[in-house]
């Protein structure tokens, strides 16, 4: 079933996914439950996913519907979808608010036990957003090696580099809520290996479907996820410890660092 190309391209993505554990090596520093080091890590993350979603998920959209629509309207039908992963993202988020109340009768909850809830929401709901981007830039990368040896490398790299920062906004938030580093380390495990499942099943069953549109709405989609995820959940929590220049700053680190890491890995 698996060719040498293949097996290539495959083991190229769980490369790359996996480099997002290094990330989620921070849960291991004495100081990762400080406020300082939450708040500065969910700026970095709120950098990080804007950053990803408007320099490289919204462009390679945007640019792929440009060749097929024509530049206009290719811009126009971009946005739209992007706006459309905002929506459908607010309305997935109201329904998991509703479920949580409904399933949690906890009455009055003190402000520690509050703000550790709310900063599970925050890592729980950044995983499985994360989880989607995951997805087809696994496909990306796996159909980049399966074509290419060096061109499968390049993006490899380029997405390890990503990868490390995500690892962080994913396992910081869940290990300072839960107090484990066991089920932080997991799910940001369980996040990191949808790139690898991703391209599994694009090869076995999906391979023909998969065009460059299909690929370019899916990118627009998850830039508007998120970003809503960013704006509406990370960012907000990032400011709820008091340390609000600092994470203004990592917010700006993580807006740098993945055009940064991108032009030094080859780009995507």
């Amino acid at each position: 079933m698996f060719d040498a190309a293949s097996t290539r391209a495959l083991l190229l993505t769980l490369a790359a996914a996996l480099s997002t554990l290094i990330g989620a090596c921070i849960i291991f520093l004495k100081n990762a439950k400080s406020e300082a080091t939450i708040a500065g890590a969910l700026g970095l993350s709120a950098g990080v996913m804007a950053s990803v979603s408007l320099t490289e998920l919204l462009v390679e959209a945007r640019d792929h519907l440009s060749e097929a629509l024509g530049g206009q309207w290719g811009v126009l039908v971009a946005v739209g979808i992007m706006l459309g992963g905002i929506v459908l993202s607010l309305v997935l988020d109201r329904l998991l608010h509703r479920a949580e109340h409904g399933h949690h009768h906890l009455g009055h909850l003190d402000c520690a036990d509050g703000r550790s809830d709310a900063l599970y929401h925050v890592g729980f709901v950044s995983m499985l957003a994360l989880m989607l981007h995951n997805i087809p830039e696994g496909i990306a990368t796996f159909m980049a090696g399966y074509d290419s040896a060096a061109l499968g490398v390049t993006l490899a790299l380029a997405i390890t580099l990503h990868n490390i920062p995500v690892g962080v906004s994913v396992a910081l938030p869940i290990y300072a809520a839960t107090g484990s580093r066991k089920r932080a380390f997991g799910l940001t495990l369980l996040s990191a290996m949808a790139a690898p499942a991703g391209a599994l099943v694009a090869y076995m069953l999906l391979r023909p479907f998969i065009t460059e549109m299909v690929m370019a709405c899916m990118f627009a989609l998850i830039a508007g996820i998120l970003l809503y995820i960013t704006f509406c959940e990370v960012l907000p929590s990032s400011r709820a410890y008091g340390h609000d220049k600092l994470a203004t700053c990592m917010l700006f680190v993580g807006l740098c660092i993945m055009p940064i890491t991108a032009a030094f890995a080859g780009g995507h």
